[in-house]
């Protein structure tokens, strides 16, 4: 049946309306007639942590004999939050051993919002070295949208073989609004070194001796590597 007196209300769910009503009606729609689309622009906010906003629309109308009607629909939008900081740890996925591994660490502000004091921290993961002296702990400040490359770029090599997923780079800092934050490098990634490693163990059958006594010494040689 034909719906009468409809009116049609969007809640924008507290977002700016910069074009278009968020209030129409129609003195009639029949059966099976579709209106016209009914477009809104509205004003993204900048939150400081990612927000749902649910968008929703409501009608009202009556059919021919006054019996009143209410229909609901809804959109989700999610807004990220303004700022967004990403730590990115780079190295080569595999090496063997005798070859040495470099590692570079590189910080971007994807953000809408600058961001001051960032105090960014590495460390070295177990059975590595640095082939020479490098600090691990740096402290700066990026504007929105600038990328800070290789803030740390250092060489490790490694003392055997094996796989290994390297410690996260940290980067700790406080936004404009007091808010203190901690990022982190995503390290799913790991990293094989492929080489032997011949570990040499040495027992004898007995701890005390006397003159003319046999004493029995078993060594033996085991390859706990991965590679013959």
């Amino acid at each position: 049946a034909k719906a009468q007196n409809v009116v049609l209300t969007v809640d924008t769910a507290g977002l700016e309306v910069l074009n278009g009503k968020t209030k129409n009606t129609y003195t009639k729609i029949l059966k099976g007639e579709a209106v016209e689309p009914i477009s809104l622009t509205l004003k993204a906010s900048t939150p400081w942590e990612d927000t749902d906003y649910n968008i929703s629309v409501k009608t009202t109308c009556e059919d021919i004999r006054g019996k009143k009607y209410e229909h609901t629909g809804y959109k989700i939008i999610k807004i990220e939050k303004k700022w967004d900081l990403i730590v990115s740890k780079n190295f080569i996925k595999e090496r063997h051993m005798g070859e040495n591994v470099p590692v570079s660490v590189t910080v971007r502000n994807r953000g809408l919002c600058d961001i001051n004091n960032i105090v960014l921290k590495d460390s070295i993961v177990s059975n590595m070295h640095l082939q020479k002296d490098a600090t691990l702990e740096k402290t700066f400040s990026l504007k929105a949208g600038e990328t800070a490359e290789d803030v740390f770029k250092y060489t490790l090599v490694p003392e055997r073989p094996g796989e290994y997923t390297f410690s996260k780079t940290v980067a700790a800092f406080t936004l404009s609004n007091g808010q203190s934050k901690q990022v982190e490098s995503d390290n799913s990634e790991k990293i094989t070194i492929y080489g032997p490693y011949i570990e040499i163990t040495k027992t004898v059958d007995r701890q005390q001796l006397n003159p003319g006594d046999k004493l029995t010494v078993t060594v033996t040689a085991k390859n706990t590597g991965n590679v013959d």
